[in-house]
């Protein structure tokens, strides 16, 4: 899931230039994010479906194991799809549990190696089938060195990101101009973002939301898939407030979305939604 976009850029910062007071954040490493996508209608209904997520992420430590350094982490997310029409108004809570266990493995003074592997559980958490549990993981390798101001990143991660569990490629080119201006660009994340004073940066940045949950449906008394995948694009401004806790606020768009339903019972039923306004709200370190 977008989590995982996350940790591109993050991987994508290891071994930056030097740092000075005005060096740009790295990505959060702890804290607490929410996300609000505005009300939009669902193609061929009367339906409209407005979304709300709030994630909480929290690395357990950071050790030295088998040459390597290791980050377990746990993070706890929670989706939740407000639907309403003319004569309904319901909600469906969904959630994503996940521990990912970072290896990091520093080769030489170029090249690094990334293995991320995340037990999960996406769920509303009455469905508790096999289907509701999933092993996602990155394998990535990064070349570059603290003399440079170029690093690339490249190789695959196995996600629900786009909505469905299958393998996605990822790589990124990192340019750091300065300490105070960086480039993010490559898939499935691209990011700018600049530090114009010793307290605030800005940035922009796209990329895809998305994920898969397993749902108890009591209609039909039948377990569901549901899938939703967009992409979203925003703009935003981070102040910091002490040392390394920064507060971030976006704005944006999410775009090319839709729904999916599958379960044994009835086939799928895939739906597209319109491009609806967006805002994101996080607090937390950024090392």
């Amino acid at each position: 899931m977008y989590y995982f976009a996350i940790t591109l850029l993050l991987i994508c910062s290891i071994g930056l230039a030097d740092e000075t007071e005005f060096a740009v954040p790295k990505s959060m490493a702890l804290g607490v994010h929410y996300l609000s996508i505005d009300a939009a209608s669902i193609e061929q209904s009367q339906y409209d479906v407005e979304i709300d997520q709030t994630r909480i992420k929290l690395p357990i430590g950071k050790y030295t194991l088998l040459d390597n350094t290791f980050v377990p982490q746990i993070a706890v997310e929670e989706t939740v799809f407000k639907v309403a029409s003319p004569e309904i108004d319901g909600r469906a809570e969904m959630y994503s549990i996940k521990t990912p266990f970072m290896f990091i493995e520093k080769y030489d003074d170029h090249w690094t190696r990334i293995l991320n592997i995340t037990p999960s559980w996406h769920t509303d958490l009455k469905a508790r089938d096999e289907e509701s549990y999933s092993l996602m993981g990155l394998l990535l390798w990064r070349y570059g060195d603290n003399a440079s101001p170029h690093s690339y990143t490249f190789g695959v991660g196995v996600n629900r990101l786009f909505g469905e569990y299958k393998p996605v490629p990822m790589i990124a080119y990192s340019y750091q101009t300065s300490p105070y201006t960086r480039y993010d660009l490559g898939f499935p994340v691209t990011k700018v973002e600049h530090r114009f004073h010793q307290q605030w940066t800005w940035f922009s940045a796209i990329g895809p939301m998305g994920g898969n949950w397993r749902y108890e449906e009591s209609i039909r008394n039948t377990r569901v898939n549901l899938s939703y995948k967009s992409w979203i694009a925003t703009l935003g401004i981070r102040r910091q407030l002490k040392d390394n806790i920064w507060l971030t606020f976006e704005l944006g768009q999410s775009f090319a979305r839709s729904l999916d339903f599958n379960s044994d019972n009835f086939a799928s039923k895939e739906a597209d939604i319109d491009d609806a306004s967006m805002f994101k709200l996080s607090l937390g370190l950024h090392p």
